[in-house]
């Protein structure tokens, strides 16, 4: 006969043994049993993101808003269901979840009527980490805006697919890496490659205005995007670790390692990269909150 003393996994004090061995799910319980009210965010704050995603859900959650928020609202930008079903596991949980979702996307298609498909690039290219390679392209020229825009500026990083969009007044080489500079290079550090559909003449135009961009006789004014990357790149007292390691989980690119071919990254599938840099990333998260709080401690004495 089998053993009746064994625990059952799946009972009230399986589950609850197993919630109190959770870092994540622990802190939760310990404040909802020492008190009725919500903690506040710097009580929680310290603790891992998924512990501050469970605080953030605690309110009462309105089925509609969520699905209007994560699809229709400017920031969930209308895709499908795929795309807007990985938003909102990230963030809710709740029965049937995808068929509300298909429901939700059913009636928007309806409203908003056939997409146009427009023609993608022939050509592909392999890179195997973050802003390594970099793409952009220019739409316009459209309405011009009280601001005197008129064109797009619409820049993409090819491992990541990540975009953004700048306004600018023209598409002058001069203005295009004015822009990459002050808005992308600054933040993502230095590409090893541009790309663009506007002819080789174009990229290189706009790569040696990029190059004098680091040229000590630039004006103090247009070095301020440059003081912006040397503080993400270097590493604080505080952390150890730079911004951008904690903010990325890697260094930003400077403009040094261009001048001494500093070699790019070993080049990894998305899958990979992401798994390799989670978990280098939960463990300096780990240390720098270990560390903040050392400091903090060291403040009040």
């Amino acid at each position: 006969m089998p053993s009746t003393s064994a625990l059952d996994p799946w009972s009230d004090e399986s589950v609850r043994k197993d919630q109190l061995a959770d870092p994540e799910i622990k802190p939760i319980i310990e404040f909802k049993e020492s008190s009725d009210e919500k903690p506040s965010w710097q009580d929680i704050a310290p603790f891992h993101s998924t512990t501050n995603r469970y605080w953030a859900l605690w309110d009462s959650l309105h089925l509609r808003n969520v699905l209007k928020e994560l699809h229709g609202s400017p920031t969930g930008g209308h895709f499908g269901v795929m795309k807007t079903l990985q938003k909102v596991r990230e963030r809710f949980y709740w029965n049937n979840v995808r068929s509300d979702l298909e429901k939700c996307c059913r009636n928007c298609v309806a409203r908003k009527g056939p997409r146009k498909r427009t023609r993608g690039r022939l050509q592909l290219y392999n890179v195997g980490a973050p802003f390594e390679r970099i793409a952009f392209d220019i739409l316009g020229p459209l309405p011009r805006s009280s601001d005197g825009n008129n064109i797009i500026l619409v820049v993409m990083d090819y491992f990541t697919k990540w975009p953004e969009t700048y306004p600018i007044p023209d598409q002058e080489a001069s203005i295009v890496a004015d822009v990459l500079v002050q808005h992308w290079i600054s933040r993502f550090g230095v590409p090893l490659q541009l790309h663009s559909d506007q002819g080789r003449n174009f990229d290189s135009a706009v790569c040696k205005r990029d190059c004098g961009k680091y040229s000590p006789s630039t004006k103090p004014e247009q070095q301020l995007c440059i003081l912006s990357l040397t503080a993400w790149s270097g590493v604080h007292e505080t952390t150890s670790y730079s911004p951008s390691q904690v903010l990325f989980g890697r260094d930003l690119r400077l403009p040094t390692d261009l001048l001494f071919s500093r070699p790019p990254d070993a080049p990894l599938a998305p899958e990979e990269y992401i798994e390799k840099l989670q978990a280098r990333m939960e463990e300096m998260h780990h240390l720098a909150r270990e560390r903040i709080g050392m400091a903090s401690e060291k403040m009040k004495t």
